[in-house]
C-alpha cells in the first residue's frame, strides 16, 4: 500500500483479498505491482543514478537542485523506488514506481452453447473452465438434466414399469422425460406412480361427499374412505375391502377419498354390486 519505504515512511502492509464474489475469479494475484511511469523533467542538476522499483523495473533517472529558504537541496527523481550509483551523468527523465496491488477479480466468462461450466472453477478464485457436453442420450434413456452453461448433460435409464407386478407403462419414455408407470387395475382406473402391492387412497374423488367410514381392507389396514352424495346409505367407496356399515354422517377424514385395497389390483376381488353401479362411469 502506498506510500513506500520513502526515507519519511515505512510501508504500510494491509491483508490479501482471498477470494472474490460469486460468480468472479482472481485473475491477477495479489503482490503485483501497476507499471512504473517513466515521466521526462524540465531541467536536471547533471546527476544522475540508478532507480529500482520493488517490482523490479530499473531506469536511470537524473536529479535536479533545488532551492528552499536559501538552501540547496539535491533530488534524484526517483519516486517509490530504491537509489544507487550516484554519478554525475546527465539523465533527463524520472521514474515514478507503480503501487503494489491486491488480487484482482474478474467477472467469469459464460460457456458457449454446447459446452458447461466445470464444477469446482468460477468459485471465487479460479477461471471457470469450459468443456463440451456429453452426446445426446442413446435409446433406452433419457435426458434427466440438460446441457446448459451451468450442467453437463446427464442421461438415465428408461423406468422398465413391466419390472414390477401388475404395472403397465401410462407414458412412454421420451427423449427428456422418463416413462410414466401405472397400475393395472381391475375395474379400477390406473394410478400413475402407485406401487400396485400397497392399498390406495384417492383423493378428491368425484361423487363421494362428506359422510364416510373407516375401509378395513383384507390385510387389516384401515383406510378412510367415503360415502357417495351426503348420505350413509349411498354406494361406499371401498374397493376391495370393508366397513360402510358403520358409515358416519358427519364430515371427517374420510372427505371425497375412495379406498382401494391391494388385492383388487390382483383381481381377487371385485367390488360390490352397488359400488359398481354406482361408480360405472369410472371404469
Amino acid at each position: 500500500v502506498p506510500p513506500f519505504c520513502d526515507g519519511t515512511h515505512d510501508t504500510p502492509c494491509d491483508v490479501c483479498r482471498s477470494s472474490c464474489d460469486p460468480g468472479h475469479f482472481i485473475s491477477a494475484p495479489c503482490g503485483t505491482f501497476e507499471p512504473a511511469r517513466n515521466f521526462g523533467l524540465a531541467y536536471t542538476s547533471g546527476w544522475g543514478a540508478r532507480c529500482e522499483c520493488p517490482s523490479g523495473e530499473v531506469r536511470f533517472v537524473g536529479g535536479r537542485r533545488t532551492y528552499v529558504a536559501g538552501v540547496s537541496e539535491f533530488q534524484l527523481e526517483c519516486h517509490g523506488g530504491f537509489v544507487s550509483d550516484i554519478h554525475d551523468t546527465f539523465y533527463g527523465g524520472g521514474l515514478e514506481c507503480g503501487s503494489q496491488l491486491d488480487a484482482q477479480c474478474e467477472a467469469c466468462k459464460t460457456c458457449p452453447a454446447g459446452t458447461f461450466r466445470v464444477p469446482g472453477t468460477c468459485d471465487g478464485i479460479v477461471d471457470p473452465t469450459c468443456e463440451p457436453c456429453a452426446e445426446p442420450c442413446l435409446p433406452g434413456t433419457y435426458e434427466s438434466t440438460p446441457c446448459s452453461p451451468l450442467t453437463n448433460r446427464q442421461c438415465t435409464a428408461c423406468s422398465s414399469c413391466d419390472a414390477t407386478p401388475s404395472m403397465v407403462t401410462v407414458v412412454s419414455c421420451g427423449a427428456k422425460a422418463d416413462a410414466v408407470c401405472g397400475c393395472e387395475v381391475v375395474n379400477v382406473p390406473r394410478v400413475p406412480h402407485a406401487e400396485c402391492s400397497h392399498n390406495q387412497v384417492v383423493e378428491n374423488t368425484p361423487g363421494v361427499g362428506r359422510f364416510g367410514a373407516p375401509c378395513t381392507c383384507p390385510n387389516g389396514e384401515t383406510l378412510m374412505a367415503g360415502a357417495a352424495g351426503d348420505a350413509c346409505d349411498g354406494a361406499f367407496a371401498c374397493v376391495g375391502g370393508g366397513g360402510g356399515d358403520t358409515c358416519t354422517e358427519s364430515a371427517g377424514p374420510w372427505r371425497g377419498r375412495r379406498g382401494i385395497c391391494a388385492e383388487d389390483y390382483e383381481g381377487v376381488k371385485q367390488p360390490g354390486a352397488s359400488f359398481a353401479a354406482f361408480f360405472a362411469g369410472w371404469y
